[in-house]
């Protein structure tokens, strides 16, 4: 009796890891920077996102800054968000002046990154992190 029911919880567990599995996302957003650290205004934000897809190309991409009440977008590349080539990871780099004329004032902000495959967004994996600039 003991060991049927040592059958049955590692039946159980097992129907319950394949069913994990099959639920993991078919993206990956990853955020090399910015980082959470407090920045300064008038300093020049490095970005770079790392964009994967485990079972098909990354088709479309989005980076924005906005302030962290999202009512103010500071930031929003790339202009055209479609990925060329059929590529599975896409790294997307620059750079951003945390000025005052690019918008920026002191106060709490997020980086938001965001993939989907169709163009309604209705599949999109969105991944941010939020920093503080000081004065």
């Amino acid at each position: 009796m003991r060991y049927l029911l040592y059958i049955l919880v590692l039946l159980f567990v097992s129907i319950l890891n394949i069913k994990c599995t099959k639920e993991d996302p078919i993206h990956q957003i990853l955020i090399y920077q910015p980082n959470s650290a407090d920045k300064n205004l008038n300093d020049v934000l490095q970005i770079k996102v790392e964009f994967q897809s485990f079972t098909f190309p990354v088709e479309h991409i989005n980076v924005k800054i906005m302030n962290v009440a999202r009512t103010i977008t500071v930031y929003d590349q790339p202009w055209d968000p479609h990925v060329p080539g059929g590529v599975f990871t896409y790294i997307f780099e620059d750079q951003f002046a945390l000025s005052t004329a690019n918008g920026l004032t002191p106060g709490d902000w997020v980086l938001e990154a965001r993939t989907n495959r169709e163009e309604d967004g209705k599949d999109a994996i969105i991944k941010s992190i939020e920093f503080h600039i000081l004065q």
